[in-house]
């Protein structure tokens, strides 16, 4: 098929950084999203994969395609068929092996370890594996240029909706997703706007004190190829307890969580001042409903006074995310031109902070799932990724870190530590933070 100009369009902010990240080193880390949900019932797989076809026919950006023009990358809309694997669905039955869970899993991680090239026709895959006949897990990945973590949730949720739709009998309902013309449009009314400029300014002045990123080790390395991980849980009876703490300071639990980890950060360094990197959506509230890749990347920093408990702490992290919220959709390619006083080779404001608060209210066909995380993520030195698998269920964590930097011994170490201080907390919300040992 031929293309002209008029069906080039600009990349959105967020997918130019990923597009000149893999052209400058195609063999590093795949630069995967996804997740996997488990189905707790019997699946139709036909009506399963025919939901799945109808949910890519609507989403336009799971046929997008990306070329380089001269230098300058373009993405554009191509014929459905050419942007999917046959069959779109792979089943794998494992429900006959020893540990069919274990296998699921490692063939999970397989997956999400593929290194594609966004220039590829192919840039996502779904698999459904049966572990029993009334257990499935459903694995949705996509390469993160063109999806988020709000975009796969979406999609997941649409599946969901025409999957019952047909058991039911019922007719489709009508799509509610958003066109991806619609998000670049918004991005250049922004960037032409005095929100832009006034983003600008706001930005320009919270970095202007030349502050470093925060650094658990005095050590700096390239990233490694593969990112290390060690991952814990906080049980369900702990995090209600939490739960209570975090009410009765009148923040959420995931700000609750982010205002222990700044606690940890200044318990650990000593530096009163931490920045973290605070991964948010920079979707406007009207591009909420289209899948895409529109995630942005703050520098949040916060003053830590020892005289303060963990709650007082965590309503400072309330008000301050609050402030530089309004200023998300400011670019982070930009925000990095404002911060030359940090070190080249760090491609973050500090450690990565990330507590996911999807929360998925449905069912296939009255069978209920839980989801957790699959994706890679590129970490060039610390990151710390909490998550629920359902609702008022336990609290994954994730500590992720860079290889070249860090070995499993440092991660376990660090996550011990960091849930010392939460169950010191929990035992004692009114103790100072520079007495919490």
């Amino acid at each position: 098929m031929n293309y002209s100009a008029n069906d080039f369009r600009d990349l959105l902010f967020s997918q130019s950084g990923i597009w000149f990240a893999h052209q400058l080193n195609p063999d590093s880390l795949p630069q995967n999203v996804g997740e996997a949900i488990e189905i707790f019932g019997a699946v139709d797989v036909a009506k399963f994969e025919e939901a799945l076809w109808l949910t890519v026919s609507e989403a336009e950006t799971l046929h997008t395609g990306f070329f380089d023009h001269d230098g300058d990358p373009k993405q554009f809309l191509k014929p459905i068929s050419s942007s999917l694997l046959e069959p779109l669905l792979k089943t794998v039955d494992v429900s006959l092996l020893p540990d069919p869970y274990v296998v699921a899993k490692r063939l999970i991680e397989e997956d999400t370890q593929r290194v594609i090239d966004p220039r590829d026709g192919v840039m996502f895959r779904f698999s459904l594996l049966k572990l029993r006949d009334n257990w499935f897990i459903w694995h949705q990945r996509y390469h993160h240029i063109i999806m988020d973590g709000l975009g796969y949730s979406l999609i997941a949720q649409r599946v969901s909706e025409i999957y019952n739709e047909l058991c039911q009998g019922k007719p489709r309902s009508t799509s509610w997703f958003g066109s991806i013309k619609e998000l670049i449009d918004g991005e250049k009314r922004y960037r032409l706007s005095e929100a832009f400029a006034n983003d600008q300014q706001f930005w320009s002045n919270y970095l202007a004190d030349g502050a470093k990123p925060t650094r658990l080790i005095d050590k700096i390395a390239p990233p490694a190829a593969q990112p290390i991980r060690h991952t814990a849980v906080l049980e369900k009876t702990f995090v209600n307890r939490l739960t209570e703490i975090s009410n009765s300071a009148g923040v959420s639990l995931s700000r609750f969580i982010v205002g222990a980890v700044f606690a940890y950060f200044y318990k650990i360094t000593g530096n009163e001042c931490p920045t973290v990197s605070l991964p948010v959506s920079s979707r406007s509230p009207e591009d909420k409903r289209t899948p895409g890749m529109m995630v942005n990347v703050l520098p949040l920093r916060i003053g830590v006074q020892p005289s303060l408990n963990l709650c007082a702490l965590s309503a400072l992290v309330d008000r301050e995310i609050s402030r530089i919220l309004p200023h998300k959709r400011y670019p982070l390619n930009e925000l990095r031109k404002e911060m030359r006083h940090f070190a080249r080779d760090i491609e973050t404001f500090g450690p990565i902070v990330n507590i996911h608060s999807f929360r998925y209210n449905f069912k296939f066909f009255d069978n209920p799932i839980a989801n957790w995380n699959t994706s890679t993520r590129f970490v060039s030195d610390f990151s710390i990724v909490a998550y629920n698998r359902r609702d008022g269920s336990d609290l994954y964590v994730d500590f992720d870190a860079n290889a070249n930097v860090y070995d499993i011994g440092d991660l376990v170490s660090h996550q011990e530590r960091f849930f010392r201080l939460l169950e010191a907390v929990a035992a004692d919300p009114d103790q100072p933070i520079g007495q919490v040992e």
